[in-house]
Parts: C-alpha cells; sequence; structure tokens
C-alpha cells in the first residue's frame, strides 16, 4: 500500500519524487480531513433540565498539513522555502486541496493562519500550513453527467448530498420542468440557448446575465441526495455534478 498523496497548488506531498528544485516533500500529520467542525447552537430554557438545540450543522473544514521537506543542496534548500511561501500566500483566494484515496477527492481551501517553518538542519526543515474549506464538503475530481432527456438516474456515490449544473441545450419556448426526486423546478418562457442553472448559488446565468427571473417562483432546486436520484426533464441539455463526501 502505498502513502497517501495530496497535492496543494504546485506542490506535491508523499510522492517519493523530487520537485524542479530537487526537493522532497513528505507530510507526517493530515489533520482535519476526516471531519469538518460542527456548529451547534442550543438554549437554556427556565426550569427545564438541558437545553433546546436550536442549529446543528456542518461548519468549516479546518485542515492542518504539517510535514518535512527534504532538499539535496543549500540552494535546493532555499528555493523550496520560497517555493511553500509562494505557494501558501497565493491561498488568499481558494485553490483545490487534492488527496489520491480510492479515488481523487478535493475541496477548495484558503490559508487560515500563517505558514510556519523550522530548520531541522542537514537540508531540511519541517513546516505546517493551515487551511479552512468554507464549503466542508470533499467533492471528486472528475464531474458525473447525462445528456439524455426522459428519466435519468442520478447516482452520487458519496455520503451527503450536493448539488448539481443544468445547462439548456435548446431554447425554452414554454413553461418547462426540472424534477429531481419528485421535486420541481419551473423554467418559464422564453429562454435562450444554453441556460445554465447552478443549484448550488440558486443563479440562471447566460455568460454573465442572469436570468433568475425565469424561474418560476415556488420552485425547488434540485438536490442530488446520496445514491441513486430520479432526474426527469423533456428539455435537451446536459445536467452535471460531482459526489461529495463528508
Amino acid at each position: 500500500m502505498t502513502a497517501l498523496q495530496v497535492s496543494l497548488g504546485a506542490i506535491n506531498f508523499n510522492d517519493d519524487t523530487p520537485d524542479s528544485n530537487g526537493a522532497l516533500w513528505y507530510l507526517t500529520e493530515w489533520e482535519g480531513w476526516d471531519s469538518p467542525q460542527q456548529r451547534l447552537t442550543s438554549m437554556d430554557l427556565p426550569g427545564i433540565s438541558g437545553v433546546v438545540t436550536l442549529d446543528n450543522v456542518y461548519g468549516p473544514r479546518s485542515i492542518i498539513l504539517r510535514g518535512v521537506c527534504k532538499a539535496t543542496s543549500a540552494t535546493a534548500h532555499y528555493q523550496a522555502k520560497y517555493r511553500l511561501a509562494d505557494v501558501t500566500n497565493a491561498l488568499i483566494t481558494e485553490v483545490a486541496l487534492s488527496a489520491t484515496e480510492d479515488i481523487v477527492r478535493t475541496c477548495m481551501v484558503r490559508r487560515s493562519a500563517p505558514l510556519r517553518m523550522q530548520e531541522i538542519g542537514k537540508g531540511s526543515f519541517t513546516f505546517e500550513i493551515n487551511l479552512q474549506a468554507d464549503d466542508p464538503r470533499k467533492y471528486a475530481a472528475v464531474s458525473s453527467l447525462v445528456t439524455s432527456v426522459g428519466n435519468n438516474t442520478v447516482n452520487n456515490a458519496g455520503n451527503v448530498e450536493t448539488f448539481p449544473t443544468f445547462t439548456t441545450s435548446a431554447s425554452v419556448t414554454a413553461d418547462r420542468a426540472l424534477t429531481m426526486n419528485g421535486n420541481v423546478l419551473t423554467l418559464l418562457p422564453t429562454i435562450p440557448t444554453a441556460l445554465i442553472l447552478n443549484a448550488e448559488k440558486y443563479t440562471a446565468t447566460i455568460g454573465a446575465v442572469s436570468y433568475i427571473d425565469l424561474v418560476q417562483r415556488g420552485s425547488v432546486w434540485p438536490i442530488v441526495e446520496k445514491g441513486d436520484n430520479t432526474f426527469n426533464t423533456p428539455i435537451g441539455g446536459t445536467i452535471t455534478w460531482k459526489s461529495a463526501w463528508i
């Protein structure tokens, strides 16, 4: 069994292959990948034992990468340190953190604390990278896609719900429904070709133009639950999604 392969930006960990500067990167601790934080809010009630739970949902996923970098020369050593600083300084915006398990799973992360590095001699240094994934889900790196019109089975191989994207392939000239597990989202006429519906962000766009007013009031945006889901629409187009794990 090989070591867990992890990548963050341009750095690959645990692959036993020197990077372009001749440095090797290894993880010694991999914290937070197994479970996100829990956001639990409760309230005391006068005269009653215990509490009432008001909110109990997943919070962000906090991930800490700790490890060691080994370089073959003094030049490679310092280039590796600045390369790590460069990669982590870029994490003001989100980038993909990927792990090769039975399949490749990813989550979008940003840096949540200063980078820490410590010299340990002989061209090596330890590091600690603190990350936060605002979306606590881990997604399959490869999207699934269905293109046929009518009844379709949409399978989420993960253990938590995920959000699909639907793209029309023709104009919509009459009320048309997208039905997922009995929940219906209706598009109003007339919609130009290639309308993109993003169920995660509740957006309906063509390029940079929003057509959200063409989604009928009271519509239920589709969610792909874990396992098999039934999807039906008379509208030509494609539905894409990524299986998700918590």
